[in-house]
Parts: C-alpha cells; structure tokens; sequence
C-alpha cells in the first residue's frame, strides 16, 4: 500500500533536524528534545498487527532496518581505518582494524558510523512492542493493558541510566523507546476522532512547552550518552516535539506543490542517517585541505564553528552528499548479474580477473624493504613546502620538468599519507590497475580486438616486467597518470566517432581538449597523442569513406584545435631549450639530436629494452648484442609484414605500429638516454602488435592457452633478471629507509641546526644526499631552511660521517659546541688573575 505523502514529509523535517542538530547552531537545543523521540514515535504511528508471525515479522524487520544497519556500519567502518591512516588529517591516531570485532561484539561503532545506534534500537523496541502486542491480545483493554506495560519497562529502563548502566546491545535505550513507540501507536488509534480546533489547540501548546522548557528548564536530552530527564518529562517534551512535525507535515502534504526533494528525502532518510557524519568528515577535510579551518576542525566529527549560516550549509552539504552516497551504494549493490547478457558477464568477468591478477602478480611493490628513492625525496620536498597555486603553472616555466599537475599529484599523496610509502605504493598500484582495465576496453573499441584477446593484452600490459617501474617509483607518477589521460582521451575519442547525438560529440571534445592540456602540463611524453588520432580519422574517413578532405577537416575540427595546441606546445618547449645545458652540452643526459638515424637507433634501443628481460636494467646500457640483432629483425619483419597488411587493406598492425612510435617519439632524439620509464605508455601497443602478430598465427585462445598465456607472464616476473633488477632497486631503497628512519630519530636533536656537512661521499655514484642535495633532510626533520653541503671541508654544520652507515658524529660536534661558563669557573678564573 502507498504511503500517505505527510508520511515522508514527517520523516524528511526529522532527519534535516538530526543532522542540523549535529552542526553546533543555536537551533540544537530545541532539536535534542524531541528528535529521536520523534523517530520512534512515527514508527509506533507506523506499526500494523499484521496477520503475521512472530518469527515473519523478525524477518521482515531484519531486513529492513538490521541489514542496511550492518552494510553501512561495515563500509564506515573499513572507510574510517582508511581515512585514519591519511596523515592524521581525519584522524589524530591510526584506527585498528580490530574495531570490526568490538563493533561485532559489543555494537561499539567508529564515530563516522555514530548515528547508527538508532537502527538495532528500534529493531528491538519493534519486536519487544511485536511481542507485547501478541500477549495483549485477548485482554478486553487491550490498548490501556499495553500501555501500563510498555510505562513498567520505561521506568525499568530509567532505572538504568541513574545507576549509569549499559546492558549489552543498547537494550536500556529499548526500554525507554517502547513507551514512546506505544504513544505514536496509540495516537494512531484516537488522530480522526480529535476535532480540528483541538488539533491546533495542541500545537500551540506543544511549541509552549518545547519553548518555555528548552529556555528555562532545560536539561539536555541525548539518547547517545543516556542524558535524559525524568520520565514525565521526556514523554511530554517528546511527544510536543513530534506532534509539531506532524501538524506541519499534514499542512504540507495539503500543498498543490508535488514536494518532491522533500518526498525523496522522507524515503532515505535511514541513509542520511548513515552517511551525514561521512560527508561532515570529506567537508572538514577539503576546507583543512583549502586553508579554511585548521586540523582540530579537520579531525573533529562535527562543526567546531558555532553559527547558523555556516551550520544550515554544512546541513546541506552533508545530506546531498549522503544522497549521492546512497545512490553510489545501491547502484553498486543491485547489479543482478542474472538479469546481464553474456557478453556484458563475459566483460565483467574478465575485467574482475584482470584486477584481482594485476594486483597479485604486482604485490611485491609491498616488500617491506621498498621505500622512496632518487627524485623522490627533491620532489616531496617541493610538494610538502609549495602551494598548489604555486606548483601550477599554464605553460611550462623550465626546460626540464615542467610538470605541475605530476606535482601536484605528488603533493596530494604526500598530505594524505604522509612518508607512509605503503600508502603512497597502494595508490600508485591501483592507478596502473586502472590503467590496465582501460587498455582492455581500448582494445576492444578502437582496435576491434575481440574480449580474449583484448584480455591477453591488458595482461601483457600490466604485469610484462617492462611496466614495473611505473608503479614502483613514485617519481614516475607523471608516466602512470599521463597514461590514464592518453587511455580515457583515446576512449572518449572513440565514442565521439561512434556517436550521432550533437551534444555527445561536443561534450566529449571539451573533455577531450582539457584533459590533453592537464596531459602535457603531466609529461611531455603525450604531446604526440593528436597524430594518434589523426590517422584513425584519415583511414576511416578518407580511405574506407572515400570522403574529400575538405569534408574530413570539416567534421574533424577537434583534431585541428588539438594539432594546433601540440604544434605551439613543441615550438614553445623548443623556444625554452634554446641557450640551456640540454640545447648546448653534448653530454647531457636529455641532449637532443633531431638525426632521423639516431632516432630510428633509438627506436631499436627502446625495444630492446622492451624484451631485455634478462638482463634487465633502468636505462640502455652494455647491450647483448644477440639480443639486439634479434630486435632488430623483429623491427624489420614487423615493418615488412605491416606493409603488406596495409597493401591488403588491413592497416591495423601498421596503424598499432605508428601509434607506438608517436608515443615513444618525444624521447627519441635524446642521444644519451633511452630509460625503461619512458616505455610505460607505448607499450600499450606494444601489447597489442603482440596479440595481433598470435592471432596471424590462427591461435584459439582456449581456457588452456590463456592460462598458458598467464602463466609466461608470470614467470617473465621471475625469470633472473627480472628478480636481479628486483633486489637492487629494494638494495637502493632500503638504505634509503635506513639512512630516512635515522634521521627521523636525531629529528628533534638538531631540527633547529641550519647546515649538515656530509662527508665521505662518493659523488661518482648515487647516495642519499645527492638529490637536493639533502633533500631527504630537509623531509626527514620536515624543514625546508636546513641547507646541506657534500664534501666540503670548509663546512661547521652538523657533520654526518657516511664511512660505513651514514650517521651524525656526536663527539666531533660537542667538541664544536662552546662550552658553558658556570658561576664557579668564571671564580676559578678571577683567582687564577
């Protein structure tokens, strides 16, 4: 049967109160004498003596409040250890998860989760009042007989609260909720036998008493802590309060008006409920994150600031947000994958395998001995002193490294998680898995690869040991999120060329043109991406269409804006190198070269590189030159073999091809350096010339294939090389964690010094004070003024001897110190005159 509109309309006054009541205003007061009470007393307006069960409506009830109550208490909950684990923004200690056990035996929920208690409390009043109901039945005054009964248990339950008594599960709050679930019940019972005169009657009276009682005699009332007055006064004030959201909600539901926000506010108000303390939470931490309130704030579970304005705001913040949140949930929790086709299983499914084989093959990023290293530490430097406005800038303001967005990115990590690098791996590890779930679709919309096939793909992509160095280093941001721009920009491209609707295709290139701009203010390495899809349009449009190139520039307006922006993107960074080390020094490591035999070398250096799993390194470097023959008739066959594909109008491999060069092109006039970094986003094509080159080969990729398939690549990750280059990069790290954890330890000691000597350093080889140079300092003691100088003999700071392990020399450095006059040496010294 449909609910009556006052109904929802009641239910969305109380919950707005609840939450305005959490918001310090100066409306609280009057709100906590009746809120909660409220609540219960609709739900005894609500109760139905069904011709049911006992054991049916325990079902039924169970259902409706006992499984939303556990689904919610349980995502709080794991998002609560998340949030406490975010550089104490949230949170000012580390939550355990063994607050899962104390909520599974005692109900004791985190703070997010704190509006929870009501839900197992009206559960039980529900079934103690259910049961009530069923003992009364034969009594001839049934309704006064159950009355005196529920005012027996209130007055039990009060009971408890002056001992100051908690029984298990909340159940004394049960006691004093059954009288007010049996007045709303009873309500019910006499609502159409009341005249209208009286019914306004009674609302004066009501606000009277929530007025004169609030402003004079009040005494806080608050169901959380078991703060009440007497009995008497509690029904009376409960049942005034809810009695003046009845009438108002019975006036409003008059309106001609549909109310629809109010309506659908009523019907999730259990939501809202939930979730409102969540959204307080985000709010907190994006005005801390913004400057606008301090880390008390950020940490607090509700407003510190007291004012109604701010309060009525955060009010509505928090509930749209525990809307969408709801939504969110449920969209997630009602797929019925009965009700999905087999070919929408069949993605499911694979992209499920995807995640859970990305994320095991590349686990070893936990190893405990991982930490940051090389740029790392320079980098988070910079992001924990500088400002976002100040890390971002249009265009790029150096030569080199001119990437703000990857900074930024870096400075978000950083004042989430601090030098938690577990934290910082996670998020990095999910980014790549990310990555490789988008390759799968890329595969499958751009290049028509089939679903296994596009799978293998997504495979090669995220666990061939070339991609690792993405992931692992933090450094390489820039490479892992300017990837995830080249796969989304290539999607929506796709979808736009697919599209009829007008309003698609505009959307889909504002987005586009946006989110290539945030791409090469990321990494200089996607500047090429517009050749990408130029030539997909030209062979689609032009060759398959037969279309006439002026039609072509017509309907491709997109690809000109974006050629435009590249082309004065080059020229502008060209502008920039002109008179720098990299334009003039030869043996810069980032000289460039525009020789297109040199780059064609490069090209072969890259894949050799690629497949040089067995003696895997950082950079090209003492190559095996049976290896590099073999790249190089691999090249050569590939080049052939696109030819003649392209002959036979199948222009996929050459155009796979084309895109990997465009990808790897902005590094190929570098003459002194070809790193593996640089191989992350072009080997998404990679991957997919390999696939392709297997299916020339009319390979059925059966359930045993693909485990073979696996398999190979989970054994590339193992192979000797891999795990040699493995153990060193963890060797670097792990000092590096030393040398970090070290310092954290004198952190307090010598804070307040403003120049550290090293001495003992090789400066023909990497060590921990190179980048900065002692950034790693500067970040250890969380002070950018401390300067740091390298051998250098004429230096009076702080010395740190890097002999054997890198440590500060105590008794060298209180020989430096002067030595404290006392009252009886400067004596000594009068007499000794």
């Amino acid at each position: 049967m449909k609910r009556e509109k006052w109904i929802n309309i009641y239910k969305a006054i109380l919950i707005i109160l609840v939450v305005l009541g959490h918001t310090s205003t100066s409306f609280g007061k009057y709100i906590y004498t009746f809120h909660i009470a409220a609540f219960f007393l609709i739900s005894g307006y609500l109760y139905k003596n069904k011709d049911e069960t006992f054991v049916d409506y325990v079902k039924r009830k169970f259902k409706s409040l006992i499984v939303p109550y556990l689904i919610g208490v349980f995502i709080l909950t794991i998002l609560a250890i998340i949030m406490s684990n975010c550089g104490k923004i949230f949170y000012p200690e580390v939550i355990k998860a063994d607050q899962l056990f104390l909520f599974a035996r005692y109900l004791n929920t985190v703070d997010l989760a704190g509006a929870a208690w009501f839900l197992p409390v009206l559960f039980f009043t529900e079934l103690l009042f259910k049961f009530i109901d069923s003992v009364t039945v034969d009594l001839k005054n049934k309704n006064l007989s159950m009355f005196i009964i529920c005012f027996i248990l209130a007055l039990w339950g009060y009971t408890y609260y002056q001992s100051q008594e908690i029984l298990p599960y909340l159940f004394e709050k049960v006691y004093l909720a059954i009288l007010i679930f049996d007045c709303g019940y009873l309500f019910k019972k006499v609502e159409n036998k009341i005249p209208n005169f009286i019914k306004h009657l009674l609302l004066l009276i009501s606000i009277i008493i929530i007025f004169i009682y609030t402003n004079k005699y009040w005494t806080f009332i608050n169901w959380p802590t078991n703060s009440f007055p007497n009995i008497l006064v509690m029904i009376l004030l409960s049942c005034s309060g809810g009695y003046i959201v009845y009438y108002i909600s019975k006036q409003l539901s008059k309106l001609k008006s549909n109310l629809k926000i109010t309506q659908y506010i009523g019907e999730h108000s259990l939501s809202i409920m939930l979730y409102h303390f969540l959204g307080f939470k985000l709010l907190f931490g994006i005005l801390y994150y913004l400057k606008i309130v301090d880390l008390k704030q950020s940490q607090s579970l509700v407003p510190l600031y007291v004012s109604n304005i701010y309060g009525i705001a955060t009010t509505i913040i928090a509930i749209l947000f525990a809307l969408a949140f709801d939504k969110f949930l449920k969209k997630i929790f009602s797929i019925e994958f009965k009700n999905i086709d087999k070919k929408k299983m069949s993605n499911i499914i694979l992209v499920l395998i995807i995640i859970v084989l990305t994320f095991l093959i590349n686990s070893f990023i936990f190893d405990k001995r991982n930490f940051f290293s090389f740029d790392d530490f320079s980098l988070l430097k910079n992001a924990n002193s500088q400002t976002i406005g100040e890390l971002f800038s249009i265009l790029p303001g150096g030569v080199y490294n001119s990437r703000p967005v990857g900074h930024i990115i870096m400075k978000i990590l950083y004042d989430l998680f601090g030098d938690k690098f577990i934290y910082h791996a996670l998020v990095l590890l999910i980014t790549h898995i990310i990555n490789t779930v988008l390759v799968f679709f890329l595969a499958k919309k751009m290049f028509k690869f089939n679903n296994i096939s596009s799978f293998i793909i997504s495979m090669i992509f995220g666990v061939f040991p070339t991609s690792i160095m993405a992931f692992t280093w933090e450094s390489a941001r820039c490479d892992l999120f300017g990837c995830t721009i080249v796969l989304l920009c290539l999607l929506l491209f796709v979808n736009l060329k697919e599209s009829k609707k007008k309003i698609i295709k505009i959307i889909d290139s504002i987005f586009i043109i946006i989110l290539y701009y945030l791409g090469l203010r990321t990494k200089e390495m996607l500047i090429a991406l517009p050749c990408i899809m130029l030539v997909y349009s030209a062979w689609k449009e032009i060759y398959e269409n037969k279309n006439k190139i002026s039609k072509f520039l017509k309907d491709n307006i997109l690809i000109i804006v974006l050629s435009l922006i590249m082309i004065f993107y080059f020229v502008y960074s060209m502008i920039l190198k002109r008179g720098s080390t990299i334009e003039v020094d030869i043996n810069n490591p980032y000289y460039y070269v525009f020789n297109p035999l040199l780059m064609v070398k490069n090209l072969l250096k890259y894949i050799y590189l690629y497949f040089n799993l067995n003696n895997m390194e950082l950079v090209y470097n003492n190559p095996n030159h049976d290896l590099l023959i073999a790249t190089s008739l691999f090249f050569i066959i590939i080049i052939i073999y696109a030819i003649y594909k392209l002959i036979k109008k199948e222009p996929k491999l050459m155009y796979m091809g084309l895109c990997f060069c465009f990808m790897i092109a902005p590094v190929l006039p570098m003459k002194n350096m070809q790193h593996i970094l640089y191989l992350y986003i072009p080997s998404i094509f990679m991957s997919m010339i390999i696939v392709y080159l297997l299916n020339q080969f009319k390979t059925k990729f059966t359930f045993q294939t693909l485990t073979i398939i696996v398999g190979i690549l989970f054994l590339s990750c193992n192979i000797e090389g891999v795990i040699l280059y493995r153990n060193w990069w963890f060797s670097i790290t792990e000092k590096e964690k030393i040398t970090y954890d070290y310092l954290k330890s004198v952190k307090n000691k010598y804070n307040k010094s403003e120049l550290f000597c090293v001495n003992n350093i090789d400066e023909s080889s990497y060590n921990s004070f190179y980048y900065g140079p002692g950034a790693i300092i500067n970040l250890a003691f969380d002070n950018n003024k401390i300067e740091t100088r390298i051998n250098d003999k004429n230096c009076h700071g702080v010395i740190i001897n890097c002999t054997k392990k890198c440590k500060i020399e105590e008794k060298k450095q209180q020989e430096k110190e002067p030595k404290k006059i006392t009252s009886k040496t400067t004596k000594k010294v009068k007499a000794k005159k």
